[in-house]
């Protein structure tokens, strides 16, 4: 309970004074389109992972990630991250790194990832949002780093 309290203090204090609340949900791109063969997966298996980022003035970004995907053995992911934005040519690209556990089959692991998210304006606080994910598997037999890749859209909830 300590930590569920500590927890909601921090959120609180991020989104006091914030530049931007984004949302995003993106969906792998190649589960999506190609699918996995190699491990029995075929096109549009689901992959989805939902963010929620806070942003201060200078880039600073702390955000929470939930991860689902439907695979042989149940999936979920929960990560908080830290990280730093910039702007490029009109377009957000933040550089996190994150910190959390794999949940699969009722067992957790701890694990961590690094992500290059770059979100392109569409229409006023609306983006295309574009992830790569490199992400240490800590709930397979030999833990390994594995590559992703999501596109998705994120709204600027506050700006």
């Amino acid at each position: 309970m300590k930590k569920l309290k500590l927890f909601i203090l921090f959120l609180c204090s991020i989104t006091y004074a914030q530049e931007g609340i984004t949302v995003s949900f993106s969906q792998d791109l190649k589960l999506a389109t190609v699918g996995d063969k190699e491990r029995g997966y075929y096109p549009f298996t689901t992959n989805i992972t939902t963010k929620l980022l806070f942003q201060d003035e200078f880039g600073l970004s702390a955000g929470i990630t939930y991860e689902y995907s439907d695979l042989k053995k149940s999936y979920n992911r929960v990560f908080m991250y830290f990280g730093q934005g910039f702007n490029v040519f009109n377009m957000n690209l933040l550089i996190t790194g994150g910190y959390g556990m794999i949940i699969r089959e009722g067992l957790s692991t701890i694990s961590y990832d690094f992500d290059a998210i770059l979100n392109i304006p569409l229409a006023n606080r609306f983006y295309l949002n574009l992830n790569t994910q490199l992400l240490r598997r800590s709930d397979l037999e030999k833990p390994d780093f594995r590559i992703s890749g999501f596109i998705g859209f994120a709204y600027n909830i506050l700006k």
